[in-house]
């Protein structure tokens, strides 16, 4: 990544940290509109200046079909947000914004009844030994979807033909196993934070994961369920067998100035190396800074005076 004097650089808007690229990529943008730009996050080194006062994050904008593509669009009012990612003016033109309860609403747009009638899939993942979600994923974005969700193993385990009817089997699945359907990043970072043998995850997950499997099985319903097989695994394994002290990041990476180089990311946590402490392998939670304004420049991690305490 090739940096700037923080005199020089101009506020970026941090839109996400996106596996489309089948690596991690910070996703950001100028505020003001215009093309995003991806910063590649594997074995680079990031320095970065949040600008702006604690809590403060701004619309993230919302998307649209043009010319049969879907393309993002800027808040125009340059909007901040309480809770969530879009301003209310920005969520009430969202035309995908009924996508993860199409299944319980009467009327969906034109576009987003386009992409429900699309197969999707029904997929495990696991985080740690104790922490598993259920989820969904429209055709032809498995990798992608499964890469940036930050799990450590995941099974894809039915496939149907449409999104409604993946969407019925995704809560009927939730209920009967006690499956969540969503885990908040600050879980995320503490499970890879402590200590981890993947072999006793990738175990349990296997566990789960044939459950379900027999759950959905015997599952009396109108909808075609195809059962499946098919197994994946985070590239960042490996870099979690090999860094055996781990801590979460001790600063609030949305305020002030930081630094330091991406060892490997899962979904967008990131396993970072500071310069004050090289030994340890920190995990940062990259998805704390989607909504804030920052500058890019040669910024550095200047640990807190009573590190020692955390160890």
């Amino acid at each position: 990544m090739t940096t700037t004097s923080a005199g020089a650089a101009s506020a970026r808007l941090v839109r996400r940290v996106s596996w489309r690229s089948g690596a991690p990529e910070w996703v950001i943008t100028d505020p003001a509109g215009g093309p995003d730009e991806r910063i590649a996050l594997r074995d680079r080194r990031v320095g970065f200046r949040a600008i702006d006062p604690p809590g403060r994050r701004y619309c993230l904008g919302r998307d649209e079909q043009i010319d049969g593509a879907r393309v993002h669009v800027p808040c125009p009012d340059r909007a901040t947000v309480d809770l969530g990612r879009q301003c209310a003016n920005c969520q009430q033109r969202d035309i995908y914004r009924f996508m993860h309860i199409s299944h319980r609403v009467d009327f969906v747009t034109p576009e987003l009844a386009e992409s429900l009638r699309r197969p999707h899939w029904l997929y495990v993942a696991s985080f740690s030994e104790k922490l598993h979600k259920v989820g969904t994923v429209i055709d032809g974005r498995e990798q992608e979807r499964l890469a940036e969700q930050g799990a450590l193993v995941a099974d894809i385990v039915a496939r149907c033909d449409d999104g409604w009817a993946i969407r019925r089997l995704e809560d009927a699945v939730g209920a009967e196993a006690g499956l969540s359907q969503s885990i908040r990043p600050s879980a995320k970072v503490a499970a890879i934070a402590a200590p981890i043998d993947p072999t006793t995850v990738l175990d349990r997950h296997r566990h789960i994961a044939g459950f379900v499997r027999e759950l959905i099985g015997d599952i009396d319903g109108q909808d075609a369920v195809e059962v499946v097989d098919r197994q994946w695994e985070a590239p960042a394994l490996d870099a979690l067998r090999a860094s055996t002290r781990r801590l979460a990041y001790p600063l609030d990476i949305a305020v002030g100035e930081h630094g330091f180089v991406v060892r490997e990311c899962l979904g967008a946590t990131a396993l970072v190396a500071v310069d004050d402490d090289p030994d340890t392998t920190f995990v940062v939670d990259l998805s704390a800074t989607v909504g804030r304004r920052i500058t890019l420049g040669r910024f550095r991690t200047r640990l807190p005076a009573l590190q020692d305490a955390l160890f």
